[in-house]
């Protein structure tokens, strides 16, 4: 789905998705358009209504009962237990998906329920997949379990952290994307596209191996190769393993990638030079990976791999110290394939919940404005083998809504975090420690702020 920016009150009426938007006002390079004005689009089932963003271009078409895609809810099932329901890229809710029946989290490692509220007993926490040898990929939340992506092979597991299924690699596995219903995986020679159940649905040949990817609207996987020199992203069809693009090249952007919610944007960090930055980029239309611009203050605050988003569609990315960056800041956030334009991730205020010199090393959101984080005062911000506070934070009131203790023994990297809608927690992968300074094997462990 293309970026929304502003939803009108026909959103709020009842009906279905929207039908495509007409090619001469997408959000993907159509004509620009005046901040705020509006216009009448065709949805599905009648008309909807189309807003101009900050961006200065018409968002999608806000139609009547359309839910923003990749936001959660909470839900309720039948016999009274919570759930959640995610809303797909076509702007329509799936079913609610109830929480498993799991033992009381005061029984399980990592954990301490007395902290964690009166729920706490309903969620399942403490350590869910361990690799001795094995080197963590990425993981994915899903309706029936979770998806473990590693060098050497995916993991499917239920709601109670049994292996389901399992598919190994041919050659390690460097990359992985979810849009919600497709996964891809990349090796070094291929592109691998997987439902839920881990059935494998199409494989193709990459133009070059993946450091990093996401999956955008329309099935679509982008794939960044691990160069930071003279970097194409690469765009697949992941219904049919076609190429669909090459974007031209870009140098020192960063090689990690993370879709923005609810957009057809990316985001990449340059993480392995300094001053480290965020760039944005996007995918248009036409499936070509266009930069658009980058945080302009090159080492006044750290740009790292932890951060997350203030709502979905978001406007504001929340960095390590908790500063927002205004994603779409200015009339200089524009398409750029030569010079970088300093019009993204402008700053707009602070989330003030970080005490003394605490730091945020790992975080999550859940999409509507809720923030899960790990927090930690230790000069090196990527070990809580000492302890991090593990938080659930109210962005809009700008508090710490719920907090506990969480120690990760032999933690050496933190891989990312990510909010587990079905099972109402908080993912948190790590790399352990191996002699001399090198890695061997992981760990996944769930946390309940």
């Amino acid at each position: 789905m293309k970026k929304q920016l502003a939803l009108s009150l026909a959103a709020l009426l009842s009906g279905a998705a929207c039908s495509p938007i007409d090619p001469g006002t997408g959000v993907d390079g159509g004509r620009p358009c005046q901040r705020g004005a509006q216009q009448s689009c065709t949805c599905e089932r009648g008309g909807g209504i189309q807003t101009c963003g900050d961006d200065g271009r018409w968002g999608a078409c806000a139609c009547p009962g359309e839910c923003v895609p990749g936001r959660s809810e909470a839900c309720s099932c039948s016999d009274g237990r919570p759930g959640a329901r995610l809303c797909k890229d076509d702007g329509v809710f799936r079913a609610c998906v109830c929480t498993p029946a799991l033992p009381d989290a005061g029984g399980m490692p990592g954990s301490d329920a007395s902290t964690l509220g009166p729920d706490a007993g309903t969620f399942l926490t403490g350590t869910v997949s361990t690799g001795v040898d094995d080197i963590l990929v990425d993981f994915f939340p899903v309706p029936n379990g979770l998806v473990v992506v590693r060098k050497a092979g995916i993991d499917l597991l239920d709601g109670t952290n049994t292996l389901v299924a399992s598919v190994p690699a041919s050659s390690d596995l460097t990359a992985a994307a979810f849009d919600g219903t497709l996964l891809g995986v990349a090796d070094q020679a291929m592109l691998s596209v997987y439902d839920v159940s881990l059935s494998v649905q199409v494989t193709a040949a990459l133009a070059e191996p993946c450091g990093s990817a996401v999956v955008v609207s329309g099935s679509r996987f982008v794939c960044g190769p691990a160069t930071d020199v003279n970097r194409a992203f690469s765009t697949y069809d992941m219904t049919t393993g076609a190429m669909l693009a090459v974007s031209a090249k870009r140098t020192y952007e960063g090689i990690p990638m993370r879709r923005v919610p609810g957009t057809d944007d990316f985001v990449t960090v340059t993480t392995d030079s300094t001053p480290s930055d965020f760039f944005l980029h996007r995918v248009g239309a036409d499936h070509l990976a266009v930069s658009y611009g980058e945080s302009p203050y090159h080492g006044d605050f750290a740009a790292t791999m932890a951060f997350a988003f203030d709502g979905t569609p978001p406007t504001h990315l929340i960095q390590m110290a908790g500063i927002f960056l205004k994603i779409y800041g200015g009339d200089g956030c524009a398409p750029s394939q030569s010079v970088n334009s300093t019009g993204c991730f402008i700053r707009d205020g602070e989330l003030g919940t970080l005490a003394g010199d605490d730091k945020f090393v790992a975080m999550a959101d859940d999409g509507g404005g809720t923030l899960y984080a790990l927090a930690t005062s230790r000069d090196d911000p990527n070990y809580c083998d000492r302890g991090c506070k593990a938080q659930r934070i109210d962005v809009g009131r700008r508090l710490v809504v719920g907090e506990t203790t969480v120690t990760f023994v032999n933690a050496a990297r933190i891989v990312g975090a990510k909010w587990d809608p079905y099972g109402g927690r908080l993912l948190v992968g790590f790399l352990r420690h191996g002699p001399s300074g090198s890695y061997k094997g992981y760990e996944l462990q769930a946390v309940a702020p």
